[in-house]
């Protein structure tokens, strides 16, 4: 009798019981550590890092520190040469004005002579050219003078100032008001709105006052 042979089949793989859960796939591998995002930079940092300073700490921001530098020198030196030159115009302009005035200072008594020969020849009837040459020498010098800025004071029927003028002397006038000039005994000069010489007047004090009745000797 043959004996039948059975194929042995491998039994069938038992089912998971709830609850029951194998061990996950990646079991055995390392945990990867958690991956950190880096922190923000504080507002302040930022703000330092964006400034003028930090980015010109370049080649490039040297070299516009120097040129700023140098610019800064040059306006300076540009104020200082224009202090400079101002100061010395001044200077000039003073000095030149001195001496303007020293020198007018002398020729007046010049002038003044000049004008006293011409009275004097007006006074004696002098010839007529001879008082035409007077007049033309007198007119010419004082162009020349009030060219330099030379400007006479007038005070003839004008009222007493002390400011230009000298009083020598006083005179009662029945015209004129007490403080109105009557006489000028010497002109007086302003050079370039300054007084060069003060003029010499001979000023009103006004009507003169009739003298007072006698009074009546007691008894009489």
């Amino acid at each position: 009798m043959t004996k039948s042979r059975h194929t042995q089949q491998p039994p069938p793989p038992a089912e998971p019981r709830p609850g029951d859960e194998g061990p996950p796939e990646s079991a055995g591998r390392p945990e990867a550590a958690p991956e950190i995002a880096p922190a923000a930079p504080a507002p302040e940092e930022a703000a330092a890092a964006d400034s003028p300073g930090n980015q010109a700490e370049g080649p490039a921001g040297k070299v516009d520190q120097s040129l700023e530098s140098l610019q800064m020198q040059v306006v300076r030196l540009m104020a200082d040469y224009d202090n400079y030159r101002k100061r010395v115009i001044r200077e000039k302009t003073e000095i030149f004005e001195q001496a303007n005035s020293e020198l007018i200072s002398r020729l007046l008594p010049v002038l003044d002579n000049a004008l006293l020969g011409a009275e004097a020849g007006e006074k004696h009837h002098a010839s007529k050219s001879v008082l035409e040459g007077f007049r033309m020498i007198i007119r010419q010098f004082s162009d020349v003078l009030a060219d330099f800025g030379l400007v006479r004071v007038e005070t003839v029927g004008k009222p007493f100032d002390p400011l230009t003028a000298e009083a020598v002397g006083v005179l009662p006038s029945e015209t004129a008001p007490e403080g109105e000039v009557l006489v000028e005994i010497r002109r007086g000069y302003l050079l370039k709105n300054r007084l060069l010489r003060a003029a010499r007047v001979i000023v009103s004090s006004g009507p003169a006052q009739a003298p007072a009745p006698a009074k009546p000797k007691a008894g009489g």
